[in-house]
């Protein structure tokens, strides 16, 4: 294309050939003098367009980019969130469903384990009772009871120094307190109010009051003071809480002091020892639950 100079003026008067921003069609003659001029005007609209063009995608580019780099995080931080909070819940419950179902005041742990043993329920323990006066030898007795309220049964022996008297057995069937000697020799039963004139024979060695169990409990729980120690693995692993108690004296046995161990799981003491002091004789006793029997008869045998 040859380049012809303009004059001045000449682009407002070839404006209406400039068919770049016109919306119908080009004209179809453009004088020679004009040429150059239309030719850099077209040259101009295509660059600022190429421009514009090139600058809107750029922006409409970066614009979803930082709105892509805007929605990704939103939304990992709310799952994280999600998953923070469902981490702690879970965290929250497998360290509670590790500790124990509830810890249990020591006054708690004593009523539970009396009501228990109010339950129409034949229990049996291994019983141990030593009296001694002064800080002699003086007699001990040793018992396998079983008992439910308002009866027992008890096989035991009593010995008193090195001499070992015979075994014998004594029960209650909810009346009557009977006992009965090995030999069968002098077998008696009174009823259940007479029942220390039945054993007073035996020096205190042979006290009913050590065959009820669940009374004994039952006064701890209400008239002594109790204090909770820690925690202790029985023999086979199980979960023991040691009890201390403290009382003034007892209408039936003479224990001031007494330890329990109360079985987290089960509910039951299964040891108990008793130590006091009345008028003078030193009185000691340990209680060890065996368990649950059945098939007991609490009548007496004649």
């Amino acid at each position: 294309m040859t380049n012809h100079p303009m004059e001045p003026g000449d682009g407002e008067a070839w404006s209406e050939l400039d068919d770049t921003l016109a919306d119908g069609p080009a004209p179809a003659e453009v004088p020679p003098a004009a040429q150059p001029w239309l030719c850099e005007q077209r040259f101009i609209h295509g660059l600022l367009r190429a421009m514009q063009g090139a600058d809107a995608q750029s922006r409409e580019s970066r614009i979803d980019a930082v709105l892509e780099r805007t929605r990704m995080p939103t939304a990992a931080t709310g799952r994280w969130w999600f998953v923070a909070a469902a981490a702690a819940v879970l965290a929250v419950v497998v360290l509670w469903s590790l500790q124990p179902a509830r810890t249990l005041s020591a006054e708690a742990a004593v009523k539970r384990a009396a009501a228990l043993l109010a339950e129409n329920v034949d229990r049996r323990f291994l019983l141990d009772v030593t009296h001694a006066i002064g800080g002699g030898a003086g007699m001990r007795a040793e018992f396998t009871l079983t008992a439910r309220p308002q009866r027992f049964l008890a096989d035991g022996k009593i010995a008193r120094g090195g001499q070992t008297f015979a075994d014998f057995r004594v029960g209650c069937d909810g009346e009557r307190v009977w006992f009965r000697p090995a030999n069968g020799v002098f077998a008696r039963d009174v009823a259940l109010a007479d029942a220390d004139r039945l054993t007073s024979a035996f020096g205190g060695a042979l006290d009913l009051g050590y065959f009820d169990v669940h009374t004994l409990l039952d006064h701890l729980a209400a008239n002594a003071t109790l204090t909770a120690g820690g925690e202790e693995r029985g023999a086979g692993g199980e979960r023991l809480m040691r009890i201390d108690a403290h009382r003034g004296e007892a209408a039936r046995m003479p224990f001031q002091d007494l330890r329990l161990w109360y079985d987290l799981d089960t509910g039951m003491v299964v040891r108990i020892e008793g130590n006091g002091e009345r008028r003078g004789v030193t009185h000691q006793a340990v209680f060890r639950y065996v368990g649950v029997v059945t098939d007991v008869t609490y009548q007496r045998p004649w």
